[in-house]
């Protein structure tokens, strides 16, 4: 086990507002729509093909939709946890 792994462990069960499950939800939440949008997204070689069609530009604007969605729970997360739990993870932007 890395540090950083039972570091951030210590970090979850400190936090006084937010309980570890729910941390949990948000970033199950996070991978649920990363993986929906790559799957939906798969056959988009370029830019254009969102533009291709009224269900293309429908898919840009899901697409846009999910992104916005990750980050912000990504935010709240990392508010919640006081910017400690992703300060384990420097190589995550």
């Amino acid at each position: 086990m890395r540090i950083c792994d039972s570091y951030s462990g210590k970090i979850l069960s400190e936090m006084q507002f937010t309980s570890k499950e729910e941390l949990a939800d948000m970033l199950r939440f996070v991978e649920r729509q990363t993986v929906f949008t790559i799957e939906t997204t798969a056959k988009v070689e370029t830019y254009h093909d969102f533009l291709a069609s009224q269900e293309a530009m429908v898919l840009f604007n899901s697409t846009c939709m999910c992104l916005q969605t990750i980050g912000e729970t990504i935010r709240r997360v990392d508010e919640r946890t006081n910017g400690r739990l992703f300060a384990c993870y420097p190589a995550t932007p």
